[in-house]
């Protein structure tokens, strides 16, 4: 929630106006006393249907961007087309869920001449009138339309994305159709969920269409509006005409890897073209599976997906030559189901086909082939980790590799409030187990801890570091209560801070305010809430400390990443630590963190919390 508030420098696309479109000056006159939510203004509105598909091509694409913003649920977006001095020129607004509202300028050729931040000031009588604070730099109000840094995959995208516009890329300051794919692989990622996309993931890439300073290739801005396109959001469909068929009936092939496979095709409805809504309708209607991470693929691609799913090469660039009708759009995909856990379990490959007129489409499915037996049998891998680590939990097996005496093993855990962790078990006749290439969620997101100590230190007028936060939002706004200290003393107690965020009603800049929180005793959710997170942060730096290995590091996660604040025991009497009930209000802990070692939070009455290694 902070990310939307923070405001950073944006690059956005500029344009010098000719002497045959309205300038700057005209444009910012025109808008600077008009009220864009009013209804005198109404009669210039473009439908949204002509506005995406009319007007030059920078303004559709900006368009596009500011629907986003709809589509996202945060406000209403518009057009608006005028003549000044006999001179076409746009408006592109968004209304926001206060007074303020995101503008954009743009003459007949679609060359963006101003934007800036719509809201009311005072008229000097007593009311208010409209009003625009301009950017120094046109477009600079995107990065609140797509913030590049709402969350870790956009920062990937547009980390990619930006390395991709350096000279001395594979293609040079103008971004290619493999860097664009490249990048847009950052977006969809590897979590299995219904919406590869997600709104906020979908407006970065309506950003890199519309920034005019963001050199693509054709080919490349194809795929950047395919991509968009097909997750934007949409009703969900429902399908005409569904046929299925299975086995070698799917793919007209006698081999084994045909044998799984699984066909189906459908229509759409008259007025609806295929989306990925459409993909998700086909897959669930006709393989009972959830499609996920579906991508525009070329027909190398198609092929190479179902490679990887166990075909022979033949049999693959014979599946997809049958799917295949000619103009067809292909799309690749993954499939999932949800386990009994509600957890996401891969099932499979699917590969779309679309007709031209994309009002038709047909998918080839197959399952996930078994992995190949172990070349030496030995303990299975969920008893293998337990043995390892001393936890035992469900672990999913994604995939299994045998080289000669050593079986590899790709393993994943979920963990609901945690996420995916990952590692590598190798398991070798004759030796000791071992793991690596482990990955596991930061305790703290690291962008917004460094967030937190640069407001912290500056309130408190030396440097900070944070053990933990927890959100606290309520009707005053987005909040964060935090624990912290002295970055000098590693060892000192912490304090505890509560900080609250606040948009400033005419710039939209955020208004922070620190204040000193002593936490009551009867805050007990928000203690037990508090702790957990601090404590697993303290357990990851005595791994740290200890420069652990990743068993080590795998055992402290399995064992702290499924427990829940109200697991956590509160201590009184027989404190391994000590507790003055004098001095002290709350104490919990955070048992058998690795081997026998518990981790200790103790809130006193001073607000302050103690924390103890026994």
């Amino acid at each position: 929630m902070v990310s939307r508030t923070q405001r950073s420098a944006a690059t956005a696309s500029t344009s010098t106006p000719t002497s045959t479109g309205v300038d700057a000056a005209t444009a910012k006159a025109w808008a600077k006393s008009l009220d864009f939510n009013g209804e005198g203004i109404k009669k210039l509105q473009v439908s949204d249907k002509q506005a995406a598909t009319t007007g030059p091509a920078p303004l559709r694409a900006a368009f596009l961007l500011f629907k986003s913003w709809e589509q996202n649920d945060l406000g209403d977006a518009r057009e608006f087309a005028t003549s000044v001095g006999g001179k076409k020129l746009y408006a592109l607004h968004t209304t926001t869920d206060g007074d303020a509202g995101y503008l954009e300028l743009f003459d007949g050729r679609g060359s963006l001449l101003a934007s800036g931040v719509t809201g009311f000031a005072p008229d000097g009588k007593g009311g208010f009138k409209p009003s625009v604070k301009w950017d120094r730099k046109p477009g600079a109000e995107r990065e609140n339309l797509a913030p590049s840094n709402i969350s870790p995959s956009v920062v990937a995208y547009h980390a990619d994305l930006k390395a991709a516009q350096r000279a001395r890329s594979e293609g040079g300051a103008t971004v290619t159709t493999a860097e664009l794919r490249g990048a847009g692989k950052e977006l969809v990622g590897d979590e299995l969920t219904v919406r590869s996309i997600d709104g906020y993931e979908n407006a970065a890439l309506r950003r890199t269409l519309a920034d005019g300073d963001v050199s693509l290739t054709a080919s490349a801005r194809t795929l950047g509006k395919e991509l968009a396109d097909l997750y934007s959001e949409r009703d969900p469909v429902q399908l005409k005409n569904l046929q299925a068929k299975t086995g070698p009936a799917a793919t007209g092939l006698q081999s084994a890897w045909a044998q799984s496979a699984q066909f189906a095709s459908a229509e759409l409805p008259s007025g609806r073209t295929t989306d990925e809504m459409a993909m998700l309708a086909l897959t669930q209607q006709g393989f009972q599976q959830q499609a996920t991470q579906v991508v525009p693929a070329t027909r190398p691609q198609a092929v190479a997906a179902l490679v990887a799913s166990g075909a022979s090469r033949a049999d693959a660039t014979a599946a997809v030559n049958k799917l295949l009708q000619r103009k067809d759009a292909l799309y690749a995909g993954k499939t999932f189901v949800f386990d009994a856990n509600g957890s996401p379990t891969e099932t499979g490959t699917a590969v779309f086909a679309v007709t031209e007129s994309r009002q038709r489409l047909a998918s080839l499915y197959v399952p996930t082939a078994a992995p190949p037996p172990p070349a030496n049998p030995g303990v299975e891998p969920r008893a293998a980790i337990a043995k390892l680590t001393g936890v035992d939990r469900d672990v999913k097996v994604l995939s299994t590799k045998v080289q000669g005496a050593t079986t590899s093993s790709q393993l994943e855990w979920f963990a609901p409030r945690v996420g995916f962790m990952r590692a590598t078990l190798e398991q070798t006749a004759g030796k000791d187990d071992q793991v690596s290439g482990l990955q596991i969620p930061a305790t703290l997101e690291q962008s917004l801890k460094d967030l937190h100590e640069q407001r912290l230190s500056a309130w408190a007028g030396k440097p900070v570091t944070v053990a933990g936060w927890v959100g606290r939002d309520d009707a005053r706004g987005p909040g964060f209560v935090i624990a912290y200290r002295d970055a000098s003393a590693p060892l000192a107690r912490l304090q505890v801070a509560e900080m609250r965020i606040t948009l400033d009603p005419n710039t939209l800049d955020p208004i922070v305010t620190l204040t000193k929180k002593v936490i009551g005793a009867g805050e007990e959710e928000l203690e037990r809430d508090l702790a957990l997170n601090v404590l697993r942060e303290s357990a990851h730096q005595l791994l740290e400390r200890a420069s652990a290995s990743d068993v080590a590091r795998l055992e402290v996660a399995l064992r702290t990443s499924w427990v829940e604040p109200q697991d956590l025991p509160s201590l009184r009497r027989n404190s391994p630590v000590g507790f003055d009930s004098a001095t002290d209000q709350l104490q919990l802990e955070l048992a058998q963190v690795w081997g026998d070692q518990a981790m200790f939070a103790t809130f006193q009455k001073d607000g302050q919390i103690r924390l103890d290694e026994r």
